[in-house]
């Protein structure tokens, strides 16, 4: 996929490793209150592969979401500083190789009776190194 960091241009790969459950009491630590209460967090597990060799040094995938088993976006919370149980960390400074990779985790809310089944990808911000591609309105998906 085409990817942008704040200096360089060039090429990723996703690859979404595992979908694991949480309870609901994983969430206490963000302290969410009320807004997280009958969620159930879902761990989306990433490998981040550098296609390119472009320094993205330090960059973070960001602008994925849960996707629920009716194929619409679940809740979307954003952690700032840690969060234990998914750690979205960011690529370090040795992602400037091709072929070099690192490991990611993007936290996903599921409503009561409901199940993050996939992940999507939409960041519009890369049209310009994609002709006719536009992954804010068509995103890529893992189901």
């Amino acid at each position: 996929m085409p990817f942008k960091s704040q200096k360089n241009t060039g090429a990723i790969g996703v690859t979404v490793t595992g979908i694991d459950k949480g309870v609901e009491a994983d969430l206490a630590p963000l302290k969410l209150g009320d807004r997280a209460k009958g969620m159930t967090p879902y761990y989306i597990q990433v490998k981040v592969t550098n296609e390119t060799g472009s320094d993205f040094s330090y960059s973070s995938l960001g602008l994925m979401n849960g996707l629920l088993a009716d194929g619409t976006k679940g809740p979307h919370v954003t952690v700032i500083g840690k969060f234990e149980k998914c750690d979205s960390g960011n690529s370090g400074k040795a992602f400037t190789t091709k072929d070099a990779s690192y490991n990611s985790c993007v936290l996903a809310l599921a409503p009561a009776g409901a199940e993050v089944k996939g992940a999507s990808y939409s960041a519009s911000t890369y049209r310009d190194l994609a002709p006719n591609t536009d992954y804010g309105k068509d995103a890529v998906t893992w189901q």
